[in-house]
C-alpha cells in the first residue's frame, strides 16, 4: 500500500486480513511499529468488518 500526503509518501505491506466483529476496535491499539489499519464492510454481513492490518517497510 502507498500512501501519500503532503508530508511525502510511504510505502506499507499488508501482514493480515481479518473478518472481525463490527465493534471490534482491538486492532486500534498502539503498536511499536508503523502501522496501516484499515476498515471496510462485509457485502450482506452488517455484524461484521474486514480488517487490513499493513506495517512500513
Amino acid at each position: 500500500i502507498t500512501l501519500t500526503t503532503r508530508l511525502g509518501t510511504r510505502t506499507y505491506e499488508v501482514t493480515s486480513v481479518s473478518k472481525i466483529s463490527e465493534t471490534d476496535r482491538s486492532m486500534l491499539n498502539a503498536t511499536a511499529d508503523n502501522c496501516l489499519t484499515l476498515f471496510t464492510c462485509v457485502r450482506d454481513e452488517r455484524e461484521y468488518r474486514w480488517c487490513v492490518r499493513a506495517v512500513e517497510v
